[in-house]
């Protein structure tokens, strides 16, 4: 989270948000940036060159009144990209082949299909497997949390941070769409897709002139083969899992307009 004088930007993992703070530091002084409510105490590798070294960039739109009321009056935006390319992110940045974690489950030997990995994910498979240590509890609870409201992964981590409820204390049968529309805690969703665009245009409309309009990329880790190298995401799906994920994502799917 970057807390500017007039806008918040919400962080959801996999969305091209590192990129989008270098460009919020870029820009501070006409924006007056603010350091993220919450901070760590050591820093970690792979933060935009302009973030302080206590940087913490992700924590929920749920969390703001807790700090400071006047934040509630902010804009606040973040951004979303097609749910089968954040998969396809999640899965390599992630490291799921090596992560302790997912190998509860699966044969290490075979964890190079990523379309099993999708299959077991969205399917719930995880929810037997307790964590291993503490750093797996978040991941636990966000795979119950999918089971509990039969959504995918992306969905629940776009909710998780964007949603001004906890999924905890919302009823499976009333999380649709116009739950969304009433409960959503930020004013203005970014496709990554079109990221320059979308967020100039929120600068635009509040009269701000902005001193560097440029918006880098930032990519935390270089990504490993078939990465590079796979044209796009039709190479990576076959059909039963790039159906599954429009099944389990249907409410994200259909709400930005993605197509497979």
């Amino acid at each position: 989270m970057i807390i500017c004088d007039e806008h918040i930007f919400i962080h959801v993992p996999k969305t091209g948000g590192k990129s989008v703070t270098e460009f919020l530091f870029k820009n501070e002084e006409t924006l007056g940036e603010k350091l993220p409510l919450r901070r760590v105490l050591e820093p970690e590798e792979g933060y935009p060159e302009y973030a302080p070294e206590n940087y913490c960039s992700h924590v929920p739109v749920k969390w703001i009144n807790r700090y400071d009321i006047e934040h509630h009056f902010k804009t606040k935006f973040s951004i979303i990209r097609n749910p089968w390319d954040w998969y396809i992110s999640y899965y390599f940045y992630s490291n799921v082949q090596d992560r302790q974690y997912w190998q509860q489950i699966l044969d290490k030997d075979f964890i190079g299909g990523f379309n099993q990995w999708i299959t077991r994910l969205l399917n719930d498979e995880y929810c037997c497997v307790g964590p291993s240590s503490y750093h797996d509890f978040a991941l636990l609870r966000r795979v119950e949390q999918m089971q509990k409201h039969n959504i995918g992964f992306f969905t629940q981590m776009f909710l998780d941070y964007c949603l001004i409820l906890d999924l905890d204390n919302i009823d499976a049968s009333t999380l649709n769409a116009d739950l969304l529309d009433s409960r959503l805690g930020v004013n203005k969703v970014c496709k990554l897709e079109s990221l320059k665009n979308d967020l100039l245009n929120i600068f635009k409309h509040d009269n701000i002139t902005l001193h560097n309009e440029d918006i880098p990329h930032i990519q935390k880790t270089e990504r490993p083969y078939p990465f590079n190298f796979l044209k796009s995401r039709y190479d990576f799906y076959e059909d039963k899992t790039k159906n599954l994920i429009y099944e389990k994502d249907k409410l994200i799917v259909e709400k930005y307009g993605y197509q497979f």
